[in-house]
């Protein structure tokens, strides 16, 4: 487990890449793609996104320090200009694709054992038990922040040196790009979280979302493990599709770890009860939500599936640091609580939070801020109604639906019997009158997709204005 040495002419065989340039001759062991924080004596990778073209920075990249500068065909400038830069010049037909697969000849080169995560929901939060499991046994190299993509996971493996682990997350919204993703990851244990109805809009329907997310199972070396949730039949079904040894979890009584049950003794803390070979095991842990106990058993999965002992692995997992945005509890100096949930939104995850909002000890009122749930496609309108009945059901006093479908969530709530007050605006800055309402006491539970940026109402509450 050492640095890669990158060179033009290893790199080119690595990515099918053609030299157009060689001025600098040598080898480096950084890779960056953001000239922002680029190291010195590094390659960079000139990508085309959606906002910015990679190959107007490359002038920027040089004057920082890059001693390889890999471009795309066809849309790359005129490299001559670079010819006494003292850089190299590779090409290749696409600068993305290329910089996978040089990550996917780092991950072999390291040879250490990656456990690879995906699913609807909970994978932030599996990520973070998973690695807080095995960092008992061993480094653990795991995504940071939600880096799960094309670009982030390919970032995330270069610092892949001496760890022992590498706990990798890996996201979708479009067909075969978790096996595209695994194939770079190249997963020794693969854990599916869940199914659920998200992404829809590239997925189509939930059946494609269980064949998209099946896809890392799919990817699994023979002596690979698959970590399988029993309590959700599309991972089942999907996991009956590959011959690989399995680990099951959840609250069936075959499971080979079973969730006997979870207790919230107080507010903010949870106390997990598991049952694995016919011994009990018990962990308390900071966090909200019964949900929480199924990421913490398949995290136990994982290390088990590594020759960890599963008491010392769920021990660990209380020394989890929780993600941003995620069901992360805070309180205000005026007494009032607030639950920030703002990261992200699909049915499933709603009704899981908003579940684990019903059951909390709260005193005064329950308060939701709700924005939209996107890419749900033509379903959007009906789960925006499911999602008002589950509103219903959580016990909520006050309402306040944020964005497009802001209306069917709340004529959902009242067709399910909703009483509270309820709101319907169409911005996160018109839902900010909320927050001059808090009473001590008070639960302030926030919540919607990413791109309707609700943390700017946490922000606000947490500052005491509207």
């Amino acid at each position: 487990m050492t640095h890669i040495a990158i060179s033009a002419a290893s790199l080119s065989k690595w990515i099918n890449g053609e030299i157009l340039l060689t001025n600098f001759g040598g080898s480096v062991h950084l890779v960056g793609t953001d000239t922002r924080t680029l190291p010195e004596n590094s390659c960079y990778f000139a990508l085309l996104g959606e906002r910015n073209d990679g190959h107007d920075f490359v002038d920027e990249a040089i004057r920082r320090g890059a001693k390889i500068v890999v471009v795309q065909r066809g849309n790359r400038p005129d490299w001559t200009r670079w010819a006494d830069s003292g850089v190299d010049i590779v090409s290749v037909d696409d600068t993305t694709a290329g910089l996978g697969m040089l990550a996917k000849h780092w991950r072999r080169q390291w040879g250490g054992h990656a456990v690879v995560i995906t699913g609807s929901n909970g994978k932030t939060t599996t990520k973070e038990y998973t690695a807080a499991a095995l960092e008992t046994s061993g480094d653990v190299l795991r995504t940071p922040g939600n880096w799960n993509n094309h670009i982030g996971l390919p970032l995330t493996i270069f610092g892949l040196q001496q760890q022992r682990y590498a706990v990798l997350e890996i996201g979708t919204n479009a067909p075969g790009e978790i096996a595209t993703l695994a194939d770079i990851a190249q997963p020794n244990v693969a854990i599916l979280t869940n199914v659920a109805p998200a992404h829809l809009l590239g997925l189509g329907s939930i059946d494609g979302v269980a064949t998209e997310k099946g896809a890392l199972f799919r990817a699994l070396p023979k002596d690979g493990t698959a970590i399988v949730n029993l309590d959700d039949p599309y991972v089942v079904k999907v996991a009956g599709d590959v011959a690989v040894h399995k680990i099951t979890y959840g609250t069936v009584p075959h499971a080979d770890i079973r969730i006997l049950g979870v207790e919230s003794p107080t507010l903010g803390n949870l106390v997990i009860h598991l049952s694995i070979a016919g011994k009990s095991i018990t962990q308390q842990l900071n966090g909200l939500g019964v949900h929480l106990a199924h990421n913490a058993a398949a995290a136990v999965g994982a290390a088990m599936a590594l020759g960890m002992d599963p008491e010392v692995a769920f021990c660990g997992i209380q020394h989890a640091q929780p993600a941003g945005h995620r069901l992360t509890l805070r309180h205000t100096i005026q007494g009032v609580h607030i639950i920030d949930d703002c990261y992200n939104a699909n049915p499933g995850s709603m009704a899981a939070s908003l579940a684990a909002l019903a059951n909390l000890p709260i005193g005064g009122r329950r308060i939701a801020v709700l924005g939209d749930m996107l890419e749900l496609g033509e379903t959007s309108p009906i789960l925006h109604r499911q999602l008002g009945a589950a509103v219903q059901k959580a016990r909520v006093d006050v309402l306040v639906a944020v964005g497009q479908f802001a209306n069917d969530v709340l004529d959902g709530a009242k067709a399910a019997g909703f009483t509270g007050r309820g709101y319907v605006v169409a911005t996160n800055a018109d839902a900010l009158f909320i927050t001059d309402d808090l009473k001590p006491g008070d639960c302030l539970f926030v919540k919607g997709s990413r791109g309707i940026a609700l943390e700017k109402v946490v922000d606000a509450a947490l500052r005491g204005i509207g």
